[in-house]
């Protein structure tokens, strides 16, 4: 078929033959016993609508009627309701994923009439923006504009004539600011340049309001650490004194132990001197005991003689005494050898794209204001198919669109 992008090849040969194939019941009702949800309530319903299959409906049902019964029902639903059409872009012919036919698809949006949009497009002003979104956005670059303005169409003049864009490159609109190519990167330059400057006055405040509050911390530290010295200094001297406050007290205590002990040596004195007079007195007592004990010596030889008589019957009684012993071991042995438990005890046991794209990174975030064009964030990867001067045509997440040259920077894959 030769249709206006191109001609489109298909193979008739079986196409009415596989249209005739006819649906067996006994198929249905058994696909339709299987436990996956998908395979029993969504893929084999009857025509009827039923989900059940029905042996007298199916009969005679081919899968060519199955499907125009079903595109009867798709362009009866269409005209009872008012559809909207998405343009959609084939990647490539063999229906795989991640993969992108640059040609192709360059082939589908010519025909589509895609490009010839995006060249219309950049000829007049591709740049439109209300003003409260232009001025929300840019009024950073005019030092005193006030966020909210009364006008924003005449606050948004002013500011471009501030910033210095070209005023004839530019439409001002009822509701809206046109601009030509190119005008808006600009605009993005500049602004990014004043939040950059802003920030780093913010990070100058903010930087001296922590350095402030650290010193005034460390301040307070070495204050709190000079009280804590002289707290700590005075303790130390407490300490000394209570230590020589106890020496004197433990030296006052040895003095009085020392009077004492004097006093009981004076006592001990006298105590000697009246024991050397009892001593004496004891001698005399001495010499009259010695000579008793002469008398008693006498007395002594008399009673040994006595006493050599009691030694031989001592000597007599020892002997019989002995006697007895050995008899007594005797009868001894015997009884131990009698008695079993006499025996001695034993011891106890112990127990863990295709290469023909060209790849580029976004340096801005950019929003899309245009049907043809594509949002992406600073920091995307984008596949790009065609560069054109000031605008490409990107590929990101599924969408194809035209972005602005001067927001991405090609890369090496």
């Amino acid at each position: 078929i030769n249709a206006e992008y191109g001609n489109i090849l298909y193979d008739v040969n079986g196409f009415l033959d596989k249209n005739k194939d006819f649906i067996i019941p006994e198929q249905l009702e058994a696909m339709a016993l299987s436990s996956l949800p998908f395979v029993s309530k969504s893929l084999f319903i009857d025509v009827s609508g039923s989900k059940t299959p029905n042996a007298s409906a199916m009969k005679f049902v081919s899968v060519g009627f199955q499907f125009k019964s079903s595109l009867a029902k798709l362009m009866e639903t269409i005209h009872t309701t008012s559809p909207h059409y998405i343009r959609c872009v084939k990647p490539n012919e063999e229906k795989k994923p991640n993969k992108l036919d640059k040609s192709k698809v360059l082939d589908q949006l010519r025909y589509g009439g895609v490009l010839e949009s995006i060249k219309i497009c950049r000829a007049g002003f591709p740049t439109r923006r209300e003003y409260p979104d232009f001025w929300d956005r840019y009024y950073v670059l005019m030092p005193g504009a006030a966020k909210n303005p009364k006008d924003f169409k005449a606050s948004v003049k002013q500011l471009a004539e501030y910033v210095g864009l070209d005023i004839t490159k530019m439409q001002f609109g009822a509701t809206k600011v046109f601009m030509k190519v190119g005008m808006l990167a600009g605009l993005e330059e500049k602004r990014a340049l004043q939040l950059g400057a802003s920030a780093i006055i913010l990070q100058k405040y903010v930087r001296a309001f922590v350095s402030r509050q650290a010193f005034a911390k460390k301040w307070a530290m070495l204050q709190s650490s000079i009280v804590l010295q002289k707290y700590i200094r005075r303790w130390k001297q407490q300490v000394k004194f209570n230590e020589l406050l106890e020496n004197y007290r433990k030296l006052k205590q040895d003095s009085q132990q020392l009077q004492t002990a004097l006093q009981k040596n004076k006592e001990l004195k006298a105590t000697v001197s009246s024991v050397n007079q009892d001593m004496s007195e004891s001698l005399q007592k001495i010499n009259k005991l010695q000579e008793e004990n002469k008398k008693l010596e006498a007395e002594v030889s008399k009673v040994q003689t006595k006493r050599g008589d009691a030694d031989q019957n001592y000597k007599q009684l020892h002997e019989e005494n002995q006697k007895l012993q050995a008899k007594a071991n005797a009868l001894k042995n015997e009884i131990r050898q009698m008695d079993p438990s006499a025996s001695a005890a034993g011891g106890q046991m112990d127990l863990t794209t295709d290469g023909l794209a060209v790849m580029a990174r976004a340096l801005h975030s950019y929003t899309a204001t245009q049907p043809g064009d594509l949002s992406f964030k600073k920091g995307d990867i984008i596949t790009i198919f065609n560069k054109d001067q000031d605008w490409w045509i990107g590929h990101l997440n599924g969408k194809i669109g035209i972005i602005p040259s001067n927001y991405v920077k090609e890369v090496k894959e």
